[in-house]
């Protein structure tokens, strides 16, 4: 097997491959909001927090690089976008691909193709930054 993606740099980043990602980007689900009582989806998982508790967490600003993984339907990205970041949506299912690039705004990019597989040194370059910052809803099934 090769090595983890994801690897500790430093006290306060991590690297993803060779970019650098803030630590304080990324989110564990026990800083997320609870709720005892909170419903269950499928195969009885906790239901996912709300696009807005996640974006609050990740607390963007509006000079930040966000990446997001596994864009979906877009509802994270859109609440990450209204902050006035920029966004940068993966997203590997092709599926969703033309409703995203529809309904977002003009500071979100949509980047197919599979998180795992994406240049992250070249997002970065892009928008023209040494660190970027990583949030995402992803299903945990």
């Amino acid at each position: 097997a090769g090595e983890p993606a994801l690897r500790a740099a430093g006290e306060a980043a991590l690297e993803v491959g060779e970019v650098e990602v803030e630590r304080d980007a990324l989110v564990v689900q026990e800083e997320l909001p609870t709720d005892e009582d909170q419903p269950l989806d499928g195969d009885l998982q906790p239901a996912a927090p709300p696009a807005a508790d996640l974006r609050d967490v990740v607390a963007p600003r509006p000079e930040d690089v966000v990446v997001e993984v596994g864009a979906g339907r877009g509802v994270l990205t859109a609440a990450l976008a209204a902050t006035g970041c920029r966004v940068f949506a993966v997203e590997k299912d092709g599926r969703l691909l033309p409703g995203l690039r529809e309904s977002m705004p003009a500071n979100v990019v949509v980047v197919p193709g599979d998180i795992l597989k994406t240049d992250l040194r070249a997002i970065a370059a892009e928008a023209g930054v040494a660190a970027l910052r990583l949030a995402g809803n992803i299903p945990y099934s």
